[in-house]
């Protein structure tokens, strides 16, 4: 009760306004503050998990160029087991083969003995020469490192190496495998750094949508609170003005002028309380011209009820006192009854909206699940092509060597159908991994959405008890209201009474024109309105 008078305003319509505002902040923040720290979240594990597919991709790749190669040193290796090369024309036919094998924009391929000497290096002058000792910017031996995991059964290795014509080093991460009948060490290599920056571009554009996004809930919050508040402002005055004409009048009452038009207007509680006021007028009238119709009649008993008349108006402005002080009490509760009322219908109809827009999201999610299973199974159907394509181009690239300058054409046909099938294997998994990335992330919303959807319902039936409570209260306090009005016009006659009866008494003891004089205190004047 402390409270409720501290945080009490001198208005209704200040009272009305304040709810409401209050109430729409609290909803704005409700709904946007988890929405943006939910929407936040899951960008950044979308990106770290596509940083990570990445590098899966990337360690694929690599993985399978050098397989390639090998496969292509066995081919070769084959058909000198078969006689129908020499062991150094086989040596040279796969060495040049590998030599002109590519993949992507640079990528190439290289192969060292395991004593560290260089037998193919794009041709350079590095082929030939023992390289087992080299370093790189942070002091590894990366060519020892990558013998040794190609020998112990394959693997990767990471080692600083600047690009091609360029001195600064840049992480880079290579595979390599060991082909045992010729002490072959295969291997290839690219760097990695394009995955981070990519990655950071991607957090970057994310950051500034979702701030975008932000930015712009925001703003339609503002307006819609700014709508609310214009609606509540027009609403509190319609309530708040017929309540202030009628102040005026009861204090034109209140100084004794009964000379006033009141108009019944209306059929709610401010139509009641017309009523009320246009009843007490007319009683008062009929009151103060009776008494100075009879005042001179009055004058010889007028000794004999002095006493009794002063005990009676003293206990009837007590009476009538506690009773106004009553009514304004009622009149406040039933005022905030309604508005509370009115809040909690309005409330009520936005969660309905809410639960229907869940409910509606919820199906669209479910559409977008199954879409995207239906893209990652078409994905896969590719890959497959594109490695059945890869290992027929190999194949061919064999058969060209073999038939030496009548061949060559053939295989240069042969390496352009190995890039574009090189080319449409990356695609394929790029469009794989963000087809897992998304669907995981649909996956996570759909089970977030489905523990969030029973609390909006219950949320939602919560609401409506409280705006059928706040409805059965508004009709309680209405009838309250009536009986306690229905209390103040009796002591309001019965004060006016005893008042007039005290004053009568008072001065007829001593002369009845005295009275009259007091009498015309009242100014009565044209007939009240009905």
């Amino acid at each position: 009760m402390k409270w409720n008078y501290r945080f009490r305003f001198r208005t209704i319509t200040g009272q009305i306004i304040t709810v409401n505002m209050l109430l729409l902040i609290v909803m704005a923040l409700a709904i946007t503050v988890p929405w943006g720290v939910l929407s936040y979240n899951a960008e950044m594990k979308r990106l770290d998990a596509l940083e990570e597919i990445l590098k899966s991709d990337y360690d694929k790749q690599i993985k399978s160029e050098v397989e390639t190669a090998y496969s292509l040193i066995e081919g070769v290796y084959k058909k000198y087991e078969e006689g129908e090369f020499t062991l150094d024309q086989a040596k040279k036919l796969a060495a040049d083969v590998v030599r002109e094998l590519s993949y992507g924009e640079s990528g190439y391929f290289w192969i060292d003995t395991q004593d560290g000497t260089n037998v193919v290096l794009l041709g350079s002058a590095t082929e030939g020469t023992n390289r087992l000792n080299l370093k790189d910017e942070k002091d590894n031996y990366l060519i020892k490192n990558i013998i040794k995991v190609a020998v112990e059964g394959g693997g990767y290795t990471e080692y600083w190496f600047p690009k091609k014509g360029e001195t600064e080093a840049l992480p880079k991460r290579s595979y390599s495998m060991y082909f045992k009948p010729w002490d072959w060490i295969v291997g290839t290599g690219n760097y990695i750094d394009d995955i981070a920056s990519r990655v950071n571009k991607e957090r970057e554009v994310e950051i500034s949508e979702l701030q975008s996004l932000l930015w712009l809930m925001l703003i339609i919050s503002i307006g819609v609170l700014a709508l609310a508040i214009l609606g509540t402002v027009v609403f509190g005055r319609s309530f708040s003005r017929p309540l202030v004409a009628l102040a005026k009048k009861t204090e034109r009452l209140a100084s004794g002028d009964l000379d006033l038009a009141i108009d019944k207007n209306r059929d709610d509680e401010i139509g009641t309380l017309q009523a009320s006021l246009i009843t007490t007028l007319q009683k008062l009238r009929e009151v103060i011209t009776e008494v100075i119709d009879g005042s001179s009649n009055v004058s010889s008993a007028s000794s004999q009820m002095s006493k009794t008349a002063e005990h009676i108006a003293q206990g009837a402005s007590t009476q009538s006192a506690s009773t106004e002080e009553i009514s304004s009490s009622v009149e406040e509760m039933v005022a905030n009854i309604q508005s509370n009322t009115e809040n909690a219908r309005i409330t009520e109809e936005i969660s309905v909206d809410s639960e229907s827009s869940m409910n509606k999201l919820q199906e669209t999610l479910k559409e977008n699940l199954e879409a995207m299973k239906e893209i990652k199974e078409k994905t896969n159907i590719i890959n497959e092509i594109a490695t059945q394509t890869n290992l027929l181009a190999l194949n061919a690239a064999v058969e060209a060597a073999r038939a030496g300058e009548y061949g060559r054409g053939f295989a240069v046909v042969a390496t352009e159908v190995r890039k574009l099938s090189d080319y449409t294997q990356k695609a394929a998994n790029a469009i794989d991994g963000l087809t897992a990335l998304s669907l995981r992330t649909a996956e996570e919303s759909w089970e977030n959405l489905e523990q969030l959807l029973p609390e909006i319902k219950n949320t939602v039936e919560r609401i409506r008890e409280i705006s059928s409570s706040s409805r059965e209260q508004d009709i309680g306090a209405g009838q309250i209201n009536n009986a306690v009005q229905e209390l103040v016009n009796v002591t309001s006659q019965n004060a006016a009474s005893s008042e007039e009866l005290a004053s009568s008494s008072e001065e007829l003891s001593r002369q009845s024109d005295q009275l009259k004089d007091t009498i015309s205190f009242f100014k009565l004047g044209k007939k009240i309105k009905k």
